[in-house]
């Protein structure tokens, strides 16, 4: 007991000193010049290619196929592979780097919100950049230690040895509910929690904190939470008021993946998601060019705080726009801004006659029939045929659909067929993310294939 417990001490020590050190380099950066931080986040990410380029074979290999000569360097940095997930998942166990196998592999995380689920593995020092990250994004937004938090998100086991030991120290503040799990007949029970707790900041996946929020506000419950984040989907602006009204709180958005988490982040101006070039160089490409101001384009993104994954120019799947202009935010975080994500590339479908969907839209629809619907989602069966599923808010909801069935109609000239199916509840998947909109066509091509 005497070896452990000094074990846990050396081990807490070591955590909060090196986050401690991560949080004042953090600091630094966003508060100094943005062509420094900009010259900073793209040096780190040559450094890093270069680095992979030697510990994962998949990745040399692939670069050698393209004609790619080491080392990289800017001005070679154009001509880098753009890579997807169904790279990885050619050959997995070549692409990794040195570090996985070895002591400083936290964890993995899975992703699959493309239909292409696969593991990323993620490392000690990522996790203490990820850590500090998100310590200044919410100092930022008024937070403050020891405030309790709570999650609503995937829960992933824990890991083994000193690793567990880690995420229980990381972790001794805050309790976490599963999305995938969660149900409305539990809301009750977890708002009885959640005040025991005296949960003052809630962080968890869009659309569960929305329904969360929207089944305490349905039942008249008291649950006060000054500071809600979501993650993993888009949350529109009604969504996000539902949220604060229910919570009496301010709801802000993160923007990341289970490959790279917390890429952008809201602060309190709300006008866009700051980019983290302390852990990540992020491009925004259209035809495999830079995309001019206010212009969309795939985000591409490097991860050079993560050893054991070669994610280098690595498209998320993600559609992101820049904004207008590059000046400065008035929240003092010099960091350059994304000032929207569109959606998942995967979350657009083409019909027969051309239309383009997407979630967006779809939201843009659904949200008149807001006080009918609480639930719905749209799976394409057929390039001109989609089911639609919804879930009734009351029980003469039906009586109110005809008009969002004839815009929806009306959307798409009258050559898609709809076919509208009442249920009562829409499962999230095993990842605990909620999808709108199911397309029929392959995933991970981007919007300019």
């Amino acid at each position: 007991m005497m070896r452990f417990r000094l074990l846990q001490g050396i081990l807490r020590a070591t955590v909060h000193r090196d986050q401690a050190r991560e949080v004042r380099e953090q600091r630094r950066l966003r508060a100094g010049d943005v062509r420094v931080a900009q010259r900073h986040s793209f040096e780190r990410a040559i450094v890093f290619a270069n680095r992979m380029a030697l510990e994962s074979e998949g990745y040399r290999q692939r670069l050698r196929r393209d004609g790619i000569r080491l080392p990289i360097t800017r001005q070679t940095w154009d001509t880098l592979p753009i890579l997807t997930k169904s790279d990885f998942r050619q050959d997995t166990g070549s692409w990794f780097g040195t570090a996985v196998g070895a002591r400083n592999v936290l964890w993995t995380f899975t992703s699959g919100s493309t239909g292409e689920p696969f593991e990323f593995p993620l490392t000690h020092a990522s996790q203490i950049a990820e850590a500090a990250g998100m310590e200044l994004n919410l100092e930022a937004l008024g937070w403050r230690p020891p405030m309790r938090r709570a999650t609503i998100k995937l829960e992933p086991p824990q890991p083994k040895g000193l690793h567990k030991l880690y995420g229980a120290l990381v972790g001794g503040r805050e309790i976490g509910f599963r999305a995938a799990d969660m149900r409305l007949e539990q809301v009750g029970a977890m708002v009885e929690r959640l005040r025991r707790e005296r949960i003052s900041f809630l962080r968890g996946y869009a659309a569960s904190v929305y329904l969360f929020a929207d089944a305490v506000s349905q039942r008249g419950l008291h649950c006060p939470i000054p500071l809600i984040v979501t993650l993993g989907e888009g949350l529109s602006p009604r969504q996000a008021k539902v949220i604060e009204r229910a919570f009496q709180g301010k709801v802000y958005r993160d923007y990341g993946g289970s490959e790279a988490m917390h890429m952008g982040f809201e602060c309190r101006e709300q006008s866009g998601y700051h980019l983290n070039l302390a852990q990540f160089h992020l491009e925004v490409l259209r035809d495999g060019r830079p995309v001019g101001p206010g212009e969309a384009g795939d985000i591409v993104v490097t991860t050079f705080r993560n050893s054991a994954m070669p994610l280098v120019r690595y498209r998320i799947g993600d559609i992101g726009r820049r904004p207008m202009s590059d000046a400065a935010c008035a929240c003092g975080n010099r960091f350059p801004m994304l000032a929207e994500v569109l959606g998942r590339s995967a979350d657009l479908a083409v019909t027969a006659n051309g239309y383009m969907i997407n979630l967006n839209l779809l939201d843009a629809i659904f949200r008149y029939a807001f006080e009918h619907v609480t639930q719905y989602q749209m799976i394409q069966k057929e390039p001109d045929r989609f089911d639609v599923l919804w879930v009734a808010r009351h029980d003469r909801a039906a009586e109110h659909l005809p008009p969002l069935q004839q815009e929806l109609a009306a959307m798409t000239g009258g050559a898609v067929k709809f076919d509208w199916q009442q249920v009562t509840w829409i499962p999230p998947e095993r990842s605990g993310k909620h999808r709108g909109f199911i397309p029929l066509r392959p995933h991970g091509t981007s919007i300019s294939a």
